[in-house]
């Protein structure tokens, strides 16, 4: 049996796919990106023999290439410390050094697009992030169970000839099981998605709630269009009937 022959074969995929996907993204972004937001969360930096003599800023404009120059300036005069002591730009640097970033983002498109890391203790917008945590977490674990149950018992429910809606379905649960999982390990979900023009940000997201959206952009396609066969159906009824008359 062909794997997208089984509606169990299809779903384990795309659920395998979407929540490794959700969870090495991540990964990445709690190791790679940082935030003066977040005292606790730093990202560390070796230098390597061939950067020993260089500039604090002149080593950073070379391991940063994403990073927009004039970001990279105020990381090195700011937000860099060395065995807890805070550095500047023109500061010399020595083998070995560790150098610990308190602020690390990902310029992807100029004024458009970044990678940001965030921290979301509560839902979409933030929704319940000011809540007690001890309120917040048993909910929002409690909350993601009952929709992870609910979108299991529509894609039993679901025939196999419905592709499209298993494979929206998919995507949802594989959205809710990532950031459940976050707030499970964590107690919150971690975002790093930053959409913007110029200083108007969008919320920041991560890649599960990307595919909770395109599953429910799927899911509404999927509706339309069995509005529509069901109306030629039902027009079609209508029109033999007629002739028969």
């Amino acid at each position: 049996m062909k794997l997208f022959s089984s509606k169990l074969g299809l779903v384990g995929l795309v659920l395998v796919l979407s929540i490794v996907a959700d969870q090495a993204t991540k990964l990445w972004a709690e190791a790679s990106l940082a935030t003066p937001r977040y005292r606790d969360h730093k990202v560390s930096l070796e230098v390597p023999n061939a950067a020993a003599g260089k500039t604090l800023q002149e080593f950073l404009e070379a391991e940063l290439t994403w990073t927009q120059p004039e970001e990279v300036k105020l990381i090195a005069n700011r937000f860099v410390t060395r065995d807890g002591t805070p550095m500047r730009a023109g500061a010399l640097l020595e083998e070995g050094d560790t150098l610990e970033l308190q602020q690390l983002s990902v310029t992807v498109v100029a004024g458009y697009f970044d990678f940001i890391y965030a921290r979301n203790p509560g839902a979409a917008w933030s929704f319940l992030a000011d809540s007690p945590e001890s309120f917040r977490k048993i909910f929002f674990i409690a909350t993601s169970i009952l929709a992870i149950i609910l979108i299991s018992v529509f894609l039993f429910k679901a025939e196999i000839h419905q592709r499209r809606l298993i494979f929206a379905l998919a995507l949802v649960l594989g959205g809710a099981a990532g950031n459940l999982i976050d707030r499970i390990a964590y107690g919150y979900v971690i975002d790093f998605i930053a959409w913007h023009i110029d200083d108007a940000y969008w919320p920041t997201f991560n890649i599960a709630d990307a595919w909770i959206c395109i599953g429910v952009g799927l899911m509404g396609i999927e509706l339309i269009a069995t509005w529509r066969q069901e109306a030629r159906a039902k027009e079609a009824t209508e029109n033999d009937k007629a002739k028969e008359a």
